[in-house]
């Protein structure tokens, strides 16, 4: 069994609970945020690294326009 305050990777996302001991008692305990994984965004920017490396000796639209199709999706 897990903690969700230890948190936990799923589907490169990174899920965890973090406690907030300013709230009044009976209240939420604390804040659950939903980041992407260390990982998942190293790969990403060394994915993007790899694109700007490639098109450097071309026009400057290239290169936005393979940017764009990465970074949107």
């Amino acid at each position: 069994m897990f903690l969700i305050e230890e948190g936990f990777d799923f589907l490169g996302l990174n899920f965890r609970g973090y406690p907030d001991i300013k709230r009044v008692k009976g209240t939420k305990k604390g804040t659950f945020l939903v980041k992407p994984s260390p990982t998942k965004v190293k790969t990403f920017i060394r994915q993007l690294v790899v694109i700007i490396k490639e098109h450097k000796n071309r026009f400057s639209y290239d290169l936005v326009f393979k940017l764009n199709q990465k970074l949107r999706g």
